[in-house]
C-alpha cells in the first residue's frame, strides 16, 4: 500500500484517504517511523510489539500502543503499525486512537485474522458506549486501509452499523434550569466579586461568556493568544484558536479571525488583560502565574515551561468556582456539586450551546463547520436535533430579563427617576389616578402607548402593557392561551428549518426563518414574563392571606 494521499470531496468537506495499492511500500513507512524516532515522539524500535509514544513532542506523558497478535495473525501487524504511523503523521494525539487500535488487535485475534468475521460481534458489542464513536472510526479506517474480501468487509460493517444504531445519541446537557441558574450565578458574581475572587475566577467568567457565543473546545479556550483582539477599521476581530483535527498535537492549531462585535465581551477581555498586565510576557490570554499564586503551587513540568493553563487545570478551577461561589457564597445548590454531577456545567457544554446559538441565528452549515472546526457538516446533526430545547432555553433566559422590568414597574418602584433604568422611564406608573390618561385594553389591562401607532400586533407582546392586580385573574388565561400558541409556532419553525439546512441554495430562506424564530421567541418571553409575574404575585398574596388567617385563628384560640 502506498502512503501517497489524495484529497476527495465528500458531503461538502475535504477528506484525506490513503491511495489503495496491493504492494506494501515498507521502505517509505520505515522512513516515517525513523522521523518520529528522531523527533523523540516514538521511543521504541519498529519490531517491538508495544510502542511507547509521547502524547506530543514536549510532553513527558506517554501512551503504549499494543500490537500483540497471535502467530497465525502476525501478517496483519505491519498494516496496523502503518496505520498508526499515518495517524501520527496527521498529528493525531495517540490518546485519540489507542483504544481503537486495542480493539482492532482484539478483533483480528478473535476472528483468526478476519477469517471468521462473525466472531468480531462480541468484541465490538463490548466497547463502552462513550468510546464507541472513536473505536468505530478506527475500525472503518482500517477497512478502508487494507484490501480484504468484500463479503468479509460487508459482515464487519454490518456489525459496526448495528452497534452504532443502538448508540446514536446526543450529548447529555444539564437541565435547562441548571443552565439558566449557572448564568444567573455568573452575572451576580460579576456584579459583586471582590478583588481576590476577580483575579482567581476571571478565567471561568471568560470561558462562560466567550465559549457560549464562539464554539470552542476547552483546549482551544486555554490557548487563546494574549493579543486576541484585532481592530480593523471600525470592526473588532477575535483571534480564535482552532485545532484542525480533534486530539491533534499543538502543531495542529490554526488561528481564525472571527467578527467580534459584543461591547460586553470586548470590555471583559480588555479588563482581564489590564488586570494581568504584570505578566504581559506570556503567550496566552489566561494567566498561569496568577493561577499558581492563588493555588500556592510551585511551577513545575511542561505547564511552567509553556506558561499555559491546561484543560486539566481549568477543570480544577471550575471545581473551585462551583464549591466556593456557586455553593458556599450564593447557595445555588443545597449540597456541593462534584465533578460529573448532572446539574453541573461541563467545559464542553458551552461549545454545544454556542453551535445551537449559531443555528438559531440562521448560520449556514458550512459557516458553522468553519467556525466550530468540524470535519464534516454531518457532525452538526446532534446539535440540530436539540434546537427545540435551545429555543426553549432562550425563552426562559429572556423571560427572566423581561420579568425584572415588569416587577419594577408593577411594584410602583418608579418614582425616583435616578433609580429607574432609561428603558423604563417612559413606562413609569405613578398612581391609579394616572390610569385615566391611559388606553384601556382587554381583560382590564392598560396601554402606555397609543393604539393609533402601536408597535406590535398584539398587546400581550408589548412592553407597554400594564395589568393592575384587580385584573390579574381575568388576564391570566388570556396570557396562557397565547403562550401555548407561540410555543407551537416555535416548534413549527424549528422543524421547517431542518430541511433548509441541507440545501446551500436555501441559505437566504434559512436566514428568514431564523428571523421569524427569533421574533417568536421574544414574543413568548414577553408574554411569559407577564404570566409568571402575575402567578408569583397571586401566590405570594394567597400565602400571606393564609398566614394571616392562621395567626388570627391562634389568637382566637
Amino acid at each position: 500500500m502506498s502512503i501517497n494521499m489524495v484529497k476527495q470531496l465528500e458531503n461538502g468537506r475535504e477528506v484525506v484517504y490513503p491511495v489503495q495499492s496491493h504492494d506494501l511500500d515498507e521502505i517509505e513507512y520505515l522512513q516515517i517511523f525513523n522521523e518520529f524516532v528522531e523527533q523523540n515522539i516514538i521511543l521504541s524500535r519498529y519490531e517491538e510489539q508495544v510502542w511507547e509514544i509521547r502524547t506530543y513532542i514536549y510532553s513527558k506523558n506517554v501512551i503504549f500502543i499494543n500490537f500483540k497478535l497471535s502467530l497465525q495473525c502476525r501478517r496483519w501487524e505491519h498494516h496496523i503499525k502503518y496505520l498508526v504511523l499515518l495517524y501520527l503523521r496527521q498529528k493525531l494525539n495517540p490518546r485519540s486512537f489507542k483504544l481503537g487500535i486495542d480493539i482492532l488487535v482484539k478483533v483480528i485475534n478473535t476472528t483468526w485474522g478476519l477469517e471468521d468475521p462473525e466472531a468480531a460481534r462480541g468484541i465490538i458489542a463490548s466497547v463502552p458506549e462513550n468510546s464507541f464513536s472513536s473505536v468505530q472510526a478506527r475500525l472503518l479506517d482500517f477497512l478502508d486501509f487494507v484490501t480484504i474480501e468484500e463479503s468479509t468487509k460487508r459482515i464487519i460493517l454490518q456489525i459496526i452499523d448495528s452497534k452504532g444504531k443502538i448508540l446514536i445519541k446526543q450529548r447529555v446537557l444539564p437541565f435547562l434550569n441548571d443552565i439558566v441558574q449557572f448564568n444567573h450565578c455568573i452575572e451576580q458574581f460579576i456584579d459583586e466579586w471582590d478583588d481576590a475572587e476577580r483575579m482567581k475566577f476571571y478565567p471561568v467568567v471568560l470561558w462562560w461568556k466567550l465559549s457560549i457565543i464562539l464554539p470552542m473546545r476547552v483546549t482551544e479556550f486555554c490557548i487563546i493568544p494574549l493579543d486576541c483582539i484585532r481592530r480593523k477599521d471600525s470592526e473588532a476581530l477575535f483571534l480564535k484558536p482552532q485545532i484542525k483535527i480533534k486530539y491533534a498535537h499543538m502543531q495542529g492549531v490554526k488561528i481564525r479571525e472571527v467578527p467580534f462585535n459584543s461591547d460586553e465581551l470586548l470590555s471583559l477581555v480588555e479588563d482581564y488583560q489590564l488586570l494581568t498586565q504584570s505578566n504581559s510576557d506570556r503567550e496566552f490570554l489566561l494567566c498561569y502565574n496568577t493561577y499558581v499564586a492563588f493555588k500556592g503551587e510551585r511551577k513545575s513540568g511542561a505547564n511552567s515551561k509553556n506558561n499555559v493553563i491546561t484543560s486539566h487545570i481549568f477543570r480544577c478551577l471550575l471545581d473551585d468556582f462551583y464549591n466556593e461561589i456557586y455553593y458556599k457564597k450564593y447557595r445555588y445548590s443545597n449540597v456541593p456539586l462534584d465533578r460529573g454531577d448532572p446539574q453541573r456545567m461541563r467545559p464542553g457544554d458551552t461549545r454545544h450551546l454556542a453551535i445551537c446559538n449559531m443555528m438559531f441565528m440562521g448560520f449556514s452549515p458550512i459557516s458553522i463547520r468553519n467556525i466550530a472546526g468540524h470535519e464534516s457538516i454531518d457532525a452538526q446533526n446532534p446539535y440540530a436535533a436539540r434546537m427545540d430545547l435551545y429555543a426553549q432555553s432562550r425563552v426562559v433566559q429572556l423571560t427572566e430579563v423581561y420579568r425584572k422590568s415588569v416587577r419594577q414597574l408593577w411594584s410602583g418602584n418608579t418614582q425616583n427617576l435616578n433609580l429607574v433604568p432609561e428603558e423604563l422611564r417612559d413606562r413609569r406608573i405613578f398612581s391609579k389616578e394616572f390610569f385615566k390618561y391611559l388606553w384601556e385594553n382587554k381583560h382590564g389591562s392598560y396601554c402606555f402607548y397609543t393604539p393609533m401607532d402601536c408597535p406590535t400586533d398584539d398587546c400581550r407582546y408589548c412592553k407597554y402593557l400594564y395589568i393592575p392586580k384587580e385584573s390579574w385573574k381575568e388576564a391570566l388565561p388570556w396570557l396562557a392561551e397565547e403562550s401555548d400558541q407561540l410555543e407551537k409556532s416555535i416548534l413549527s419553525i424549528v422543524e421547517a428549518m431542518k430541511p433548509l439546512r441541507k440545501l446551500i441554495s436555501q441559505e437566504d430562506e434559512l436566514k428568514n426563518r431564523a428571523g421569524e424564530l427569533d421574533a417568536l421567541v421574544n414574543k413568548k418571553a414577553q408574554v411569559d414574563a407577564y404570566q409568571l409575574e402575575i402567578e408569583r404575585n397571586i401566590w405570594e398574596r394567597e400565602y400571606r392571606n393564609r398566614i394571616d388567617e392562621l395567626v388570627f385563628e391562634d389568637e382566637e384560640a
